[in-house]
């Protein structure tokens, strides 16, 4: 009856990763809602109500079917039809207008020599290059992170040789019916794709790449649903 921190409030100034995304009932997946947009929680109980902190960083992983093998170059998928558009219709809506990046990870296989594919990726030139835009970032917005910069504060960072990017924004919205908020937060990505190549400005380039990072689930869904 007391109210307590949970799994959200212990994961604050850290990472909450949800394995298995599509197991959560929707219920708990919309009650991240405001925590995700307020960075704090308030929880109420018989005895009172306690105001948390929440701040995190939320990664969520989930198989594109219920086999694993949906989009596999290795193995069938055994899985009914539309099994699939079933289990990814619980996570559409409000609770994906807050997240940022949505990604395809292809299976992991053998490369020419034998060797893991990942082997190939370089860390420390990774961290170097997140490093720098990190730096970058913090100092031309005054210590705040891309993630919560304002409209209008990303408005002045696109260039001035960009076409109307709300006219691009409009058809994204169009063709996978997410919310303008979905668009904002394309246009932050945006801006740290600029920041990852050191450029002041946002490009073209990178508004089509951050667009590219979202909508999967709906351009899957909706493939599925013409198929």
């Amino acid at each position: 009856s007391w109210p307590a921190p949970g799994e959200i409030s212990l994961a604050h100034q850290g990472i909450l990763f949800l394995d298995e995304l599509l197991e959560f009932r929707p219920g708990v997946l919309q009650a991240l809602r405001e925590p995700l947009e307020e960075r704090r929680i308030t929880i109420s109980r018989a005895k009172g109500a306690i105001c948390l902190p929440a701040e995190f960083t939320l990664i969520a992983a989930a198989n594109p079917c219920r086999c694993g093998y949906l989009w596999s170059n290795t193995r069938h998928c055994s899985c009914p039809p539309g099994r699939p558009l079933q289990q990814f219709q619980k996570i559409l809506g409000p609770f994906l207008d807050r997240i940022s990046l949505e990604l395809d990870i292809p299976e992991v296989t053998q490369n020419s020599n034998g060797g893991d594919v990942l082997a190939e990726l370089d860390s420390n030139a990774w961290r170097t290059m997140v490093n720098r835009a990190r730096k970058r970032m913090l100092a031309r917005n005054g210590g705040i992170l891309n993630s919560r910069l304002s409209a209008d504060r990303l408005n002045a960072m696109l260039s001035q040789e960009l076409p109307d990017w709300r006219d691009r924004a409009k058809q994204q919205i169009d063709l996978a019916g997410v919310s303008h908020r979905c668009v904002q937060n394309s246009l932050r990505v945006a801006r740290t794709i600029a920041d990852l190549e050191d450029r002041e400005m946002i490009s073209e380039a990178d508004i089509v790449r951050a667009f590219e990072y979202r909508f999967l689930i709906a351009r899957f869904t909706q493939s599925r649903s013409a198929a």
